[in-house]
């Protein structure tokens, strides 16, 4: 029997986007008329929060198996075709003119998945290029250190049983070079015992003990913060294209900042996956947001993903005249945050990797 409570709820247009369980943030169907899923265990959690259910009925329609053209939807929402569109839906500027947003439920990276073995020469390539310019400096410095020590303590001629002047400058060169890298002993065991001599290989060890320790750190930033099998921002703007959907937010924001898009039309997830695979020679990778694409470094453990392309806010598109509805629904999901509902499933469909801050926002 129909509520008669419902004449007098305003009715929601919900457009559910859906799809196979190799995709992160649609909506998956089981069997019957079931589905799971962030974005839509999520939506359900928020129809069940006692003012939503006394306002609203939502009336649902469904994608097609497998819809990529997140922009579209977006367009329909604006049109006024539909209230709200579920599913991760990465902000954009284009976007955010036309229709308004819920308050961000995940930070999802940009990524480039690919293969391994296409990945580690682009990593030595970065480490190469990142630290060339410290061993530069290295030498560079050193020399500076060679020439104090020449000029500085020249009774060191002495200590070192240089035969002659040329013999002392090369050896206080290596010597200061040699410094940089931590070999300090030269420094100190040939220093003279004055207290100009001292002085001199003070300020040698201490220079050097100050650069080589910010030289350490920037070696171990590169590391840690680069992880293994990465492509970098600059290496992917040349060469090969990446596949991306038509109509994807995250890939028209590689496209915007120089990487080589071929952007395919009415293609899903797993046949870009497909494409790819099959022509690794031909294309670098496929671009997809992290939260769209993390099933597949499971199934497929020859693909890594590739990040340090910055990350987007996602969340669900609101048509922009229905003010009092987005008020209402970014009320439930603070309810839902606090009560720590929201971290509770990011984590469930995410995991809970520190290298992807997908939940982050979730994790206070």
């Amino acid at each position: 029997m129909e509520d008669k409570n419902n004449n007098q709820k305003q009715e929601i247009k919900a457009f559910i986007v859906i799809g196979p369980n190799t995709s992160g943030v649609v909506a998956h169907k089981r069997q019957g008329n079931t589905y799971n899923g962030f974005s839509w265990d999520l939506y359900k959690k928020i129809m069940e929060v006692p003012f939503m259910k006394e306002k609203y009925i939502f009336k649902n329609e469904y994608s097609d198996f497998g819809w990529t053209n997140y922009s579209k939807t977006v367009q329909d929402i604006a049109n006024g075709k539909y209230d709200i569109g579920i599913s991760g839906f990465l902000h954009t500027a284009e976007r955010e003119q036309i229709v308004d947003f819920t308050s961000v439920l995940t930070l999802d990276p940009i990524c480039i998945f690919h293969l391994k073995k296409n990945s580690e020469i682009a990593y030595a390539k970065l480490i190469l290029t990142e630290t060339k310019t410290l061993f530069i400096i290295i030498i560079l410095l050193g020399i500076v250190l060679g020439f104090i020590l020449y000029f500085g303590n020249s009774n060191r001629i002495k200590k070192t049983r240089a035969r002659n002047k040329y013999e002392f400058f090369m050896r206080s060169m290596m010597t200061g070079i040699a410094s940089m890298f931590g070999e300090l002993g030269f420094v100190s065991e040939n220093a003279s015992l004055t207290v100009k001599g001292l002085l001199v290989a003070f300020v040698v060890m201490l220079i050097s003990f100050i650069f080589l320790t910010f030289i350490q750190a920037r070696f171990t930033s590169i590391l840690v913060d680069q992880r293994l099998h990465s492509y970098d921002k600059y290496s992917i703007r040349s060469g090969k294209s990446v596949l991306g959907h038509y109509g994807d937010g995250m890939s028209k924001n590689l496209a915007d900042g120089g990487v080589k898009i071929k952007f395919m039309k009415n293609k899903t997830n797993d046949q870009l996956l497909e494409l790819y695979l099959k022509n690794p020679d031909k294309y670098k990778g496929f671009a997809l947001p992290y939260c769209d694409g993390y099933p597949y470094l499971s199934m497929y453990p020859e693909l890594v993903a590739s990040t340090g392309f910055g990350n987007m806010d996602s969340g669900w598109p609101v048509n922009s005249k229905n003010h009092k509805f987005l008020g209402d629904i970014n009320n439930a999901i603070a309810i839902l945050k606090k009560n720590g509902t929201i971290k509770e499933l990011c984590h469930k469909y995410f995991g809970n990797l520190r290298e992807f801050p997908v939940c982050s926002l979730h994790d206070h």
